[in-house]
């Protein structure tokens, strides 16, 4: 679910856990904020949260939602099904992460 390699598991469990707490918060915001660009037909905001999005999840591993937050970022039209699909993505995520 989370790639053991990821830059975050060579930091102290402590603060791995603090960063996990921020990352969680903050992935559920940008999330809500691209389901909220499909409703707005605001393509400019979904592009600018999946890139922050993207860069977060390689930070902790979670390789499967960054895909589809690179996907999302370069793609040259809007896709509801890839968001979709992300924020269940992110769900399992948040999941495991809450039973470490």
């Amino acid at each position: 679910m989370l790639d053991q390699n990821a830059p975050i598991y060579d930091i102290p469990d402590q603060l791995r856990e603090s960063i996990f707490i921020v990352y969680l918060k903050e992935s559920d915001e940008l999330i809500r904020k691209m389901q909220q660009g499909v409703l707005d037909n605001d393509f400019d905001s979904i592009k600018s949260a999946s890139h922050k999005l993207k860069g977060s999840c390689v930070t902790v591993g979670a390789v499967k939602l960054a895909d589809y937050a690179r996907k999302i970022e370069v793609s040259t039209k809007l896709e509801p099904e890839v968001i979709t699909a992300l924020a269940a993505e992110f769900e399992l995520i948040k999941n495991h992460i809450n039973t470490l």
